[in-house]
């Protein structure tokens, strides 16, 4: 049985409150109509299994904070509460702790979230776990989907492609310095406050990066029944992708269809509002990444997934395997790269 049927089981057996607007899978947070507004619930577990740089604790504190902020930020609200369980690796040091917590508090102070407490616990071996619940409430009373997205829309995103994919490429090859300079890795998920803000006013549909860019637009492209193109000549890299063509002969596109995430906006807005939101965003200082299109729609036409890239068009369709259908997180970069020469 797949992890969605099982979720689909799991969640029909328990009761639900006619106060949810979403349904599941629908967003990214769980939303409940509370008094004139709308309160948003999120809770995420992160471990070494995500594939985080760990080498620096108080950047691994705040990438995990802003990873469960992320799906708060991408339905379209703002944080008010958090709360964690910590399970701490026996081999964690008091000044590791410490750095940690330190990230995680900053996220929070840049946020505008307060923490209301949680649950501490210690692995008798070396390996840990973090859970994190966030709770939040809508800017405006508007809150984002992932279904709102129509034929003609915009595909956006906050920032650029690949950050999360470069972090978890890096842990695989067990390398701790950055390949160019020697120095140690300071990768930092960006904290998407001011660009959720004017995402809310505009999108049709949100959802964060969380199991990276292809997984993401799959998602959104499934729950709103409709296609996509994306042109690979209308956003950049990150620039650690010259890292990766240089030093490990690694096409630049494995970071856009690897599935770690870097928790990053997508979002869709009306073709005919995208002019009004590219000025709203260089009036606020704003940069945003063009993916492409949507295209059709399921009950007209077949369901394209496409992405123009290296002068011709992929089918994205014909990657037909996930991660998690490999025991050996390498044996499933071998597949992607294989995969990707045979296109």
């Amino acid at each position: 049985m797949s992890e969605e049927n099982k979720i689909k089981k799991i969640s029909a057996l328990l009761p639900r409150s006619s106060r949810q607007v979403n349904k599941l899978y629908e967003s990214d947070s769980e939303i409940i109509h509370f008094g004139d507004s709308y309160l948003l619930f999120n809770i995420d577990d992160f471990s070494s299994e995500d594939y985080f740089i760990e080498e620096n604790p108080f950047n691994l504190g705040w990438n995990m904070a802003v990873a469960a902020i992320s799906d708060v930020l991408a339905s379209g609200g703002s944080p008010l509460y958090y709360a964690h369980s910590m399970v701490l690796s026996s081999s964690w040091s008091e000044e590791y702790i410490a750095e940690l917590t330190k990230g995680v508090a900053e996220a929070l102070k840049q946020s505008g979230a307060y923490f209301i407490g949680g649950d501490l616990g210690i692995d008798s071996g070396d390996k840990w776990h973090y859970t994190a619940t966030v709770i939040g409430t809508c800017n405006n009373s508007k809150y984002n989907l992932r279904s709102g997205a129509r034929e003609g829309d915009i595909i956006y995103m906050s920032g650029e492609i690949g950050l999360g994919n470069y972090m978890a490429m890096l842990k695989l090859m067990n390398i701790k310095v950055d390949p160019t300079t020697g120095k140690p890795l300071e990768q930092k998920f960006p904290l998407r406050m001011k660009e959720s803000e004017l995402i809310n006013k505009y999108a049709t549909a949100a959802i964060d990066t969380s199991d990276g860019i292809l997984n993401t637009l799959n998602i959104l492209a499934d729950v709103s029944r409709v296609g996509y193109k994306v042109n690979e000549s209308s956003f950049s890299y990150l620039r650690e992708q010259e890292i990766l063509s240089k030093h490990f002969s690694m096409p630049p596109f494995l970071l856009f269809v690897g599935e770690a995430g870097e928790y990053e906006l997508i979002f869709t807005i009306r073709a005919e509002d995208q002019e009004n939101f590219l000025k709203e965003s260089r009036e606020h200082n704003l940069k945003f990444s063009k993916l492409g299109e949507i295209t059709n729609i399921e009950s007209t036409r077949t369901l394209e997934r496409v992405i123009s890239a290296g002068g011709g068009s992929v089918d994205l369709t014909t990657l037909n395997f996930r991660a998690r259908d490999f025991l050996n997180p390498k044996d499933y970069l071998t597949a992607l790269i294989k995969w990707y020469k045979g296109i």
